[in-house]
């Protein structure tokens, strides 16, 4: 019985962070002010190691943004590649109108992503800095909409809307993506709608480069691998903490593959991890170990059943109250992103989630990852 109460207790203060975030996403209101004219130029950053494989799509998509060419340049940074993606970037953009370049990465901290940002930042030309993920697509209105939203609202950092992308919608591993992508944006825009920002995600992030620069670029977490998007937004609003905005808008979200296997997937939210115990926002970290613990102790009630078969009805049905909560919340977002899911899948990635969760976080906190075919330590 012990389990049960701990159980209930978890759940009801876990309804109570899923409720306040479902307000903010409720509360976020969508972004339809388009402005008259361009105004403001960017400068694109794409940091990228051995994405020889997967990079054409996002090579397309910048030749079709329809921004003036003379109001962005596309800086490419290469982290140290071992296969041919300098050569398939040159060869595909080599005719294009695109102002663009290949720099390489100048490594100077733990953090080989941070290090290619910087690198390009330094040698950028333009106030606004824009980064994305050399796996995505993004949108023909990306610039368009993001600009006119600076006109707007007058931010110093723009967090934009990512969504995974799967061809298989059977796929456990693809689902299972998709879902957490859509919990981990409705964290973003919840936040965002409380104007206490959470969340962000480097794959669609914008920022003033003179603010970046004042700020100190990524002073103080350098030597942490991860972090790009979420150390730099906590630095930004520091100074700037009403000047931290999201852009609730279809027409700028980036689109993003799902990893092809669970081990990747694993590493990939191990890395995710690692970054959690370091950020300065309690509001963010009380939410994370909430929404940990409870994952944690359902997990834990489901093992025990066999043990406590009087309490199973109980279980069960804290259990099952908590899948509604969670897709209730999900809903919410979903609606925004518009992405295709399998429901069958859904059902079966409920139960299964806070074991998946709770080893993920485990690992976080005690084990180091290895990503890009190099291996990390906290």
């Amino acid at each position: 019985m012990i389990v049960v109460h701990i159980l209930a207790i978890a759940t009801l203060i876990y309804f109570l962070a899923i409720f306040y975030l479902t307000y903010g996403v409720y509360k976020l209101r969508r972004f339809k002010q388009m402005a008259d004219t361009t105004v403001n130029q960017f400068s694109i950053v794409i940091p990228f190691r051995n994405e020889a494989d997967r990079i054409i799509p996002l090579l397309i998509s910048l030749n079709e943004l329809e921004y003036p060419r003379d109001k962005f340049e596309v800086i490419l940074v290469d982290d140290d590649s071992t296969d041919s993606s300098v050569m398939v970037i040159e060869e595909h953009l080599q005719n294009s109108t695109l102002d663009w370049k290949i720099k390489p990465n100048k490594r100077k901290t733990a953090s080989p992503k941070k290090d290619a940002i910087t690198t390009a930042i330094t040698s950028s030309r333009n106030d606004w800095i824009v980064t994305t993920d050399a796996d995505c697509i993004i949108p023909n209105q990306w610039l368009k909409r993001i600009d006119s939203f600076i006109q707007k609202q007058d931010p110093v950092m723009v967090c934009g809307p990512v969504s995974f992308q799967a061809s298989r919608l059977w796929s456990l591993s693809s689902q299972y993506q998709i879902v957490e992508g859509i919990a981990l944006q409705g964290v973003s825009m919840g936040g965002f709608g409380h104007e206490s920002p959470l969340l962000c995600n480097g794959a669609n992030l914008a920022y003033k480069k003179e603010i970046f620069q004042q700020a100190g670029g990524y002073t103080g977490n350098s030597e942490i691998a991860s972090g790009d998007d979420i150390f730099l937004m906590e630095s930004l609003r520091r100074k700037h903490p009403e000047r931290i905005r999201f852009i609730k808008d279809r027409a700028v979200i980036v689109k993003t593959p799902v990893m092809k296997n669970w081990r990747d997937i694993i590493q990939q939210r191990i890395r995710w991890g690692s970054k959690t115990s370091r950020q300065r926002n309690w509001t963010a970290k009380g939410i994370a170990i909430i929404i940990t613990v409870s994952n944690l102790i359902l997990g834990i009630a489901l093992l025990s059943l066999p043990f406590n078969w009087q309490s199973k009805d109980l279980i069960i049905q804290i259990g099952c109250s908590k899948i509604v909560l969670d897709l209730y919340f999900m809903a919410q977002t979903h609606l925004f992103l518009r992405q295709k899911l399998n429901f069958l899948m859904i059902i079966v990635l409920a139960v299964i989630y806070p074991f998946i969760s709770s080893y993920i976080a485990i690992r976080s906190i005690f084990g180091g990852y290895t990503w890009k075919g190099r291996e990390f330590r906290h």
